[in-house]
């Protein structure tokens, strides 16, 4: 069922045809396929906590980190999800490969932020652009490699 919504949503359309072999075997309505999916309770409760920890976050009203472990204890008290599923299981829990990526990558973000080398690049690609918003795109877009082509000890470049 999950692969009949997908496909709908990709091609924009309420009606997918179902063929085997080259052969028509019926048509899925979009009507049918939620017809077919119960909605509890507890589903839109859950759907209410997302939205709500959701526009928390988007409107900055309280920290997103609280936000986020707000909506998850939430969810947890509610018993829309259990410790063992979130955390645990391969299919629906954590993936801690992911976790740990991101963590590398914002510890490396936090120390350069710290010697100032995101103003520079901003600068350099201001300087650059000379006014023009897409070159000034694409040189932030491409910048890490970028200053690499002007060296500090040579004749200024930009």
């Amino acid at each position: 069922m999950l692969e009949l919504a997908a496909l709908m949503a990709r091609t924009r359309s309420p009606l997918v045809a179902v063929v085997e072999g080259g052969r028509l075997l019926g048509a899925v309505t979009l009507q049918a396929l939620l017809d077919r999916v119960p909605v509890t309770v507890l589903a839109w409760i859950s759907l209410a906590v997302f939205l709500c920890s959701y526009a928390l976050i988007a409107t900055e009203r309280i920290h997103r980190v609280a936000a986020a472990l707000g909506g998850a204890g939430i969810m947890l008290l509610i018993h829309a999800t259990d410790a063992r599923a979130a955390f645990f299981t391969e299919h629906t829990g954590i993936d801690w490969n992911v976790i740990l990526l991101l963590l590398g990558m914002m510890i490396i973000v936090g120390v350069l932020k710290e010697t100032g080398v995101f103003e520079y690049l901003a600068i350099w690609a201001a300087k650059r652009a000379r006014g023009r918003p897409f070159r000034l795109m694409v040189l932030l877009i491409s910048s890490p490699p970028a200053p690499r082509r002007c060296s500090t000890t040579s004749p200024p470049c930009c």
